[in-house]
């Protein structure tokens, strides 16, 4: 038996969904994750991802395009439905609707994640040198450019040093790196 699809266009809306240009969602993606790389998705891709990753049927699926292009469905409320589908195939329903709250809480009231990666930090440990140790990036240069960018946070402060060190009263802060990455941080004892 084989099964035949189009090739599904990435996260970025430019290509074919691929891990090498890093535009896929893995169906080892984290609840969360799955669910913020839906979100992050140029609307126009909406419905293609319904179409070829749901289990709609041809008939829900007409009705819902017209309820989009009408704009009887808001665009964003779309998407929250594709990603708790999407992430309902792989971890149920519960986890779905737990996976748009903690979206919901993040990105509309701004708060941070429930749950976070501890970092232990040495003091006078350099900030790119955390990202990438924390793997909240791929690489220093990357860490580099996301500080260039005013994309790193402590604390919600934007940080522009790419050569600041830590001293112990960073303990117990927040990182946040780019949009989704977030790490609470520790000093080593």
């Amino acid at each position: 038996v084989a099964m035949l699809l189009p090739i599904i266009t990435g996260t970025d809306g430019q290509q074919k969904m691929s891990k090498s240009l890093h535009n896929y969602i893995a169906i080892q993606d984290t609840p969360q994750e799955q669910f913020g790389k839906i979100m992050s998705i140029p609307d126009r891709l909406m419905l293609e991802y319904y179409q070829y990753l749901t289990n709609l049927t041809a008939s829900e699926f007409a009705l819902l395009a017209q309820k989009i292009q009408s704009g009887a469905l808001h665009p964003n409320e779309a998407k929250k439905q594709l990603a708790m589908q999407i992430v309902q195939i792989f971890y149920g329903p519960q986890v779905a609707q737990q996976a748009r709250e903690e979206f919901e809480r993040i990105f509309a009231q701004k708060e941070v994640p429930s749950e976070i990666p501890v970092y232990e930090f040495a003091v006078n440990e350099g900030i790119v040198d955390i990202l990438f140790n924390a793997k909240l990036v791929a690489s220093k240069s990357e860490a580099r450019r996301l500080i260039k960018q005013n994309a790193v946070s402590i604390e919600n402060q934007k940080i522009s040093q790419e050569d600041l060190h830590l001293d112990a009263s960073f303990d117990q802060q927040i990182v946040k790196a780019g949009k989704r990455k977030f790490l609470r941080l520790k000093v080593k004892v």
